[in-house]
């Protein structure tokens, strides 16, 4: 849950100014100074708890959604998280 409590503001403030946010999964873990896993396998399974308590939850007081997913980099040698910001419907 630490993950989530660090990712929360910052996808927050990073959402409020563009549709979209992406990042490897090895950039993020760097930038919050997380532990650093050789294998990007895990790397998903370190994000995975929290990319699971964040996905759906309003942003940007309650206006958006989070819309994220974890795909396989291009160059196949790591994840990337991707945050979306939906309008919020409910």
């Amino acid at each position: 849950m630490e993950i989530a409590r660090l990712l929360y503001p910052f996808l927050d403030g990073q959402l409020s100014v563009k549709d979209e946010y992406h990042c490897r999964l090895q950039a993020l873990a760097e930038r919050f100074a997380l532990r650093s896993y050789q294998y990007k396998s895990q790397r998903r399974q370190q994000f995975e708890p929290a990319i699971a308590v964040l996905h759906g939850k309003p942003i940007l007081a309650e206006r958006y959604v989070l819309d994220i997913t974890m795909p396989v980099a291009l160059d196949g040698k790591d994840y990337v998280l991707v945050a979306r910001r939906h309008q919020f419907t409910g």
